[in-house]
């Protein structure tokens, strides 16, 4: 997939700077030269033209008036480098550094898609899995498929990088770890070869599956004595003789051993005790003192025991008689009151003072707008207190 990278300090590069050194350059020259160049760097990369872009496209971008004025300040700057393009037209190449522009060449796509393509094909990987089986070719260890990030994982590696398989020889099975560090360079391996074809190939479960889905069934070996810390097992081969039982001598079998009984102090169980007889008497309660005269001594220490804890009731006074409030026996002309009586009067019975009724009224009009519950009964409705917003003092000047 084609992309293009702009640099995390390229705002900062030398070449940008250096569009303030020019002549005719003023507050907007520096980011009119730069946006102009990467919308230039943008059109190549996604038409993988390899960092070149022709007079036409230029002039698409900048306009036919401005084009002119634009290459040459971004010759001048380093952007620029007139080159020839395809059947001889003109055409500029963009500067190709990685803390500026990066973008990926035209080869790497196609050899990326064309790697793709080869590990896909069933004309190359069916014939290069039964040739090889579950070993890398580079470094002989076991591979295991279906691993998709160890080292240890199954993968298809091209001999000649850069160059797309065109038999089942260009290709063979290697681990990640030995794919991974070949990468596409040419010259790191150049000197070693792959190892033989092995002449008894080892065949996992899964390669013995895939095999037998595209018609190519193999029988599944057991694989080299390896830690397998992979999802991939191998499964050992059943013997195909006949085992002859007799021949078979039994292992002897010890007695099992049990263990000691633990031994304890013995727990009797306690004999049940009795437990005592209450001693009680029967008397007359109509002839009770007479019969506490013959009783016997602890029955009369119980009797003053349980006199002693009952109190005896106090009688009230002969001589109290309840009284009553001033308030109460005031005529019901309050005219006739004088003025410090009818102020007891009025605290006495001022039950609209906040906190006394719940209502928090200060006046008797709520007893007007009374609320008749189920019950029969007047609840008083209860009013809202209004709030005094407070003015705020503005100074006078």
């Amino acid at each position: 997939m084609p992309w293009l990278r702009v640099g995390d300090t390229s705002i900062t590069h030398p070449v940008v700077l250096r569009a303030l050194e020019l002549e005719e350059a003023d507050g907007r020259t520096l980011w009119e030269l730069f946006g102009f160049v990467t919308a230039c760097a943008i059109h190549a990369a996604g038409h993988k033209t390899d960092y070149v872009v022709e007079l036409g496209t230029i002039r698409s971008i900048a306009g036919l008036s401005e084009a002119p004025r634009l290459i040459k300040s971004a010759i001048a700057c380093g952007y620029f480098t007139e080159v020839q393009g395809e059947d001889g037209r003109k055409a500029y190449k963009i500067i190709d550094d990685h803390e500026l522009f990066h973008m990926r060449l035209k080869e790497d796509i196609e050899w990326e898609n064309r790697q793709r393509n080869d590990t896909r094909n069933k004309t190359f990987i069916v014939p290069i899995r039964k040739r090889d089986g579950d070993a890398c070719r580079w470094c002989g260890k076991v591979v295991f498929w279906g691993d998709q990030k160890g080292p240890r994982g199954a993968t298809y590696d091209h001999i000649k990088p850069g160059h797309g398989a065109v038999t089942p020889d260009d290709m063979v099975v290697a681990c990640r770890s030995c794919n991974s560090s070949r990468k596409n360079d040419v010259f790191a391996w150049a000197n070693r070869t792959p190892l033989p074809v092995p002449e008894e190939p080892r065949y996992g479960q899964k390669t013995a599956r895939f095999l037998a889905d595209n018609g190519e069934p193999v029988e599944e070996v057991y694989a080299l004595p390896i830690e397998v810390k992979s999802a991939e097992r191998f499964v050992p081969v059943e013997p195909t003789g006949e085992v002859d039982s007799a021949a078979v001598e039994p292992a002897p079998v010890e007695p099992e051993t049990l263990a000691p009984e633990a031994t304890g102090p013995k727990t009797v169980d306690p004999s049940p005790v009795e437990a005592p007889e209450e001693e009680t008497y029967n008397f007359d309660l109509e002839r009770m003192d007479e019969a506490l005269e013959n009783a016997p001594d602890w029955v009369k220490e119980a009797h003053a025991q349980s006199a002693k804890a009952v109190e005896p009731e106090t009688p009230a006074p002969a001589s109290w008689t309840p009284s009553i409030a001033p308030w109460a026996t005031a005529p019901n002309n309050s005219a006739d009151l004088s003025h410090s009586e009818s102020l007891a009067i009025s605290r006495a019975t001022d039950l609209d003072m906040p906190g006394r009724d719940g209502t928090g009224s200060r006046n008797t009009n709520h007893k007007k707008d009374s609320v008749v519950s189920d019950k029969a009964t007047s609840v008083p409705k209860p009013r809202r207190r209004r709030r005094r917003r407070r003015r705020k003092k503005t100074n006078e000047q």
